[in-house]
């Protein structure tokens, strides 16, 4: 793996936001506001082995409101992408 793509939703009246994607001594880190966002981390080192994926994420406030959810929700993952360092080599030889 060489690299993760994080992509998440918030709701219309979300307060603007930090994420941040840590993988060992490698992070990356996005603003995060109302709909849809992206992270991508790339790792300087492709890992071959198991490796944890930390996320951390911080608002100003409340996102969802403490009467409708009282879980402290930041975002809605929509998709966690693992990249291979391959990927870009195979399609331009597959087409």
């Amino acid at each position: 793996v060489s690299g993760i793509l994080l992509r998440g939703w918030r709701p219309d009246q979300a307060p603007a936001g930090r994420i941040r994607l840590s993988v060992g001594g490698a992070s990356a880190e996005a603003p995060m506001g109302a709909g849809s966002f992206e992270v991508t981390l790339k790792l300087s080192q492709p890992a071959e082995a198991t490796f944890r994926l930390k996320i951390d994420a911080e608002c100003a406030s409340r996102t969802v409101d403490v009467s409708l959810d009282s879980r402290d929700l930041v975002f809605l993952v929509t998709e966690i992408r693992a990249k291979h360092p391959l990927v870009q080599t195979l399609t331009k030889i597959l087409g």
